[in-house]
């Protein structure tokens, strides 16, 4: 009976994956992005998720929603998180390992990339360069040995976001990886349906305002939405810095597409109104208007929190993105929406007719909320640093779930719940 048993548990520990265990554990450590999915449980219960999903190769328990595993696609980069524990599983017997590079005291900084820029997770550093690093006493050979220095010799400053910092990574790692991630991937493709949507109700409401009075009323409403913009847009930016960054891109989209829509009924509605009814025609015209603003008005605030925040975030925690390859992509973007947008729309206007055009319209607009809010979220739960935002003038950051959050190298407490 007692062999029956061990061999019952014995198959159970099999199972899964087959053949990978939970071994190597780190506590106090978390690995930086290359998530698989997150489960909500016990840390218990980690090890277990991580057999049965497939290319786990490690995962990293941490203390949000009451407890969550987030499995990994790899062990590395690892990074210092209070209160976070990460467990690599052992290989299955059909994995086979390369060494790939040689890394010595001769050529490590030459294999290695420096990343520039300021810490997004409020940390009061500065990402630099090799030759400043060097100069600061940040990086050194010693005796054949590559010497990393993040805190001895140095003296925080008046100023402590000028504090000198180092992000390396591995220069064959950003070779190895073709292209953007999936997730890059999911934000350029949200990105391009965002302007897509903007730039094809531009284009019809100017059809429309031609087809019920001329250029003046084109010009009107040009002027309308301008006027409002430039009275509404700091508050709408001020909005978003003081909202999570989910709930504020999620409420952006909502009213820009549902505005665009609002407004293509209103305008169907005018179509079908017989012309002797002049004063519910502009009334109608005047709703479209105003539904429009408050569309143009949205996708403004849309596109500032994916370009200027999102974007950000996204680089910083992709391996082989710049912060220029990106912007620069997202205007290729947003340039070929400019081509197709009006080709578009005026092969519908010309061929199906104004009034069926608008239901068009109403269904597209419907179609990609739906489709841009699925990505936007999946991209929001791939990335955990989008949960984490400074609060502006306080010199610390908080993450969304109220937690205390650490620096990579546990010196700098930067939020305090408890305050």
């Amino acid at each position: 009976m007692e062999l029956i048993v061990f061999l019952y548990f014995l198959f159970l520990s099999q199972i899964g994956d087959g053949q990978s265990g939970c071994q190597t554990s780190y506590s106090n450590m978390a690995i930086n992005g290359n998530d698989l999915v997150n489960t909500t449980g016990s840390s218990s219960s980690c090890c277990q998720s991580c057999q049965q999903q497939s290319g786990c190769a490690a995962y990293t328990w941490t203390f949000d929603n009451g407890g969550t595993c987030w499995l990994k696609n790899d062990t590395q980069p690892l990074y210092s998180s209070n209160g976070a524990f990460t467990v690599m599983m052992t290989p299955n017997p059909t994995n086979t390992y390369v060494l790939n590079v040689s890394y010595d005291a001769s050529n490590f900084f030459d294999n290695v990339g420096f990343q520039l820029g300021s810490a997004d997770c409020g940390c009061f550093v500065n990402y630099t360069d090799k030759n400043t690093a060097q100069n600061a006493g940040l990086i050194k050979i010693l005796n054949n040995k590559v010497r990393t220095d993040f805190s001895l010799y140095q003296v925080i400053p008046e100023y402590p976001e000028q504090r000198k910092d180092l992000f390396l990574i591995s220069k064959f790692e950003s070779s190895v990886r073709l292209g953007p991630s999936f997730t890059f991937r999911l934000f350029y493709m949200n990105y391009m349906l965002m302007c897509m949507c903007e730039q094809l109700w531009m284009i019809a409401i100017a059809f429309f305002m031609t087809y019920f009075g001329g250029m003046l009323l084109v010009a009107f409403s040009h002027l309308f939405g301008n006027i409002l913009s430039m009275f509404l847009i700091s508050y709408i930016g001020n909005w978003l810095d003081k909202k999570d960054r989910k709930y504020g891109i999620l409420t952006m989209l909502a009213f820009h597409n549902f505005g665009v829509a609002v407004s293509s009924l209103f305008m169907a509605i005018c179509i079908s109104l017989p012309h002797e009814l002049t004063v519910l025609r502009v009334a109608f015209l005047f709703f479209a208007l105003v539904s429009h603003a408050v569309s143009s008005l949205a996708a403004t605030g849309q596109r500032i929190a994916l370009t200027k925040d999102w974007a950000i975030v996204l680089v910083k925690q992709e391996m082989n993105a710049s912060l220029s390859d990106t912007n620069s992509t997202m205007t290729i973007l947003k340039q070929l929406s400019f081509v197709i947008s009006p080709l578009s729309i005026s092969f519908i206007l010309k061929y199906i007719g104004y009034f069926p055009s608008c239901f068009i319209l109403i269904l597209w607009n419907l179609f990609t909320w739906y489709v841009e809010r699925c990505i936007l979220i999946s991209v929001y739960e791939d990335i955990p640093e989008l949960a984490k935002r400074p609060i502006r003038g306080k010199g610390c950051a908080m993450s969304e779930n109220n937690s205390k959050y650490y620096t990579g190298h546990g010196l700098d407490r930067v939020c305090d719940s408890s305050k």
